[in-house]
């Protein structure tokens, strides 16, 4: 998977967005610290963490740590939900479950793609804040991934949960990846119904399985 920062129009381009996110939500919940400070620090704390992530080498990294960890750390039946948006209601018992199932196969996929996608991040640099909503705070990031190319921005949308600060969304250059995906989840349900939904993620996990090399 590659990444064009500044080109973010296509399904894999996406879901290499999707890849920062996640890396991103899944460092956020290993620091209590950082719960203790304002938004900015939160996201700043984050940044840091991003870039020691990156800074492993792949090799070191398994794919069975990277599931534990997700699994550990990232509400994933929450985003799941959010994503599917209002067909979660009608969707039954038996397709909720394939369907999570299928989001957490995605949502691996992301997170082990971030490894080669992010590799060349260099700074994650704060740039301000301001509240958006009742409830959630806005926090602006540049990204400096080469040497000599503008900074690729990434807002932050920040909410307090139960007495911690949380990740809800990501607007990379503009496009939000909540919206992103729910609206392209929400193009495959209307077409095709839930099943169509998830005969396509079958699809796109043995795509990307075929194309990602293995792992350790």
């Amino acid at each position: 998977m590659t990444l064009s920062p500044h080109a973010p129009n296509s399904r894999m381009s996406r879901r290499a967005l999707v890849s920062a996110a996640l890396v991103v939500v899944t460092t956020a919940r290993l620091s209590s610290a950082a719960m203790t400070y304002g938004p900015e620090a939160f996201i700043g704390g984050l940044g840091d963490r991003v870039l020691a992530l990156l800074g492993r080498p792949r090799a070191a990294v398994s794919r069975s740590e990277l599931a534990a960890l997700l699994d550990a750390t990232v509400d994933l039946r929450l985003l799941a939900r959010l994503a599917l948006g209002r067909h979660w209601n009608v969707a039954s018992e038996t397709q909720r479950r394939e369907y999570i199932e299928l989001f957490r196969a995605y949502a691996l996929q992301g997170l082990a793609s971030a490894f080669t996608t992010y590799a060349g991040l260099r700074r994650f640099v704060v740039t301000g804040s301001r509240p958006s909503g009742e409830d959630d705070v806005l926090v602006g990031t540049d990204l400096h991934l080469e040497p000599g190319r503008p900074p690729y921005h990434v807002d932050w949308r920040v909410r307090q949960v139960d007495g911690r600060l949380v990740v809800v969304d990501v607007i990379a250059e503009g496009v939000s990846l909540l919206v992103t995906n729910r609206e392209e989840f929400n193009s495959i349900v209307s077409r095709g119904g839930i099943d169509e939904l998830l005969r396509e993620m079958r699809g796109w996990y043995e795509e990307e399985s075929k194309a990602q090399p293995s792992a350790p």
